[in-house]
C-alpha cells in the first residue's frame, strides 16, 4: 500500500523485488478474473481494485526501466519483469519469432547465471 500511496519514490530500486511486486499483483488479478460479485456495489469495487493493481503493473514498469542493471542476474529479472508484463508465450498456442527470441535470450542468460560451460543453442 505505501507503495501505491507514494509512487515510484517508494519503490526499491530492488529489481528481485519489483519481479516480486508484479507477482503479487499478477497472483490478485488471477483472484480478481475468477470472482463473481452479486451486487453493482461490488462490482464497482473490484474495478476499482483491478485498476489500482494495474496502476502497479505500470509503475513498475517505470521503475524498472529507470534501474540500470549491473549483473547478468540484474538483466535476467529485467528480461523477466518484460515478460511477466506482456504475457509473453502465455497468451498463445505458438509463439511469434520475436517470442521465440526472447525466450532464447532468457535461457542463455539462465544458463550463463547458473554457470554452464557448455550453452546449447535451441533451434524454434
Amino acid at each position: 500500500m505505501r507503495v501505491l500511496r507514494g509512487g515510484l519514490q517508494e519503490m526499491p530500486d530492488d529489481l528481485a523485488k519489483l519481479h516480486a511486486y508484479l507477482k503479487l499483483a499478477a497472483g490478485l488479478l488471477a483472484e480478481k478474473a475468477v470472482e463473481h460479485e452479486p451486487t453493482w456495489e461490488m462490482v464497482a469495487q473490484s474495478a476499482a481494485e483491478i485498476e489500482t493493481l494495474h496502476t502497479l503493473q505500470i509503475q513498475v514498469a517505470e521503475k524498472t526501466a529507470s534501474i540500470q542493471a549491473t549483473t547478468l542476474y540484474g538483466v535476467l529479472t529485467k528480461l523477466m519483469i518484460w515478460e511477466a508484463l506482456t504475457g509473453a508465450s502465455v497468451d498463445c498456442d505458438e509463439p511469434s519469432v520475436r517470442d521465440a527470441l526472447v525466450s532464447s535470450v532468457r535461457m542463455d542468460l539462465e544458463a550463463i547465471v547458473r554457470g554452464d560451460s557448455a550453452l546449447k543453442r535451441r533451434t524454434f
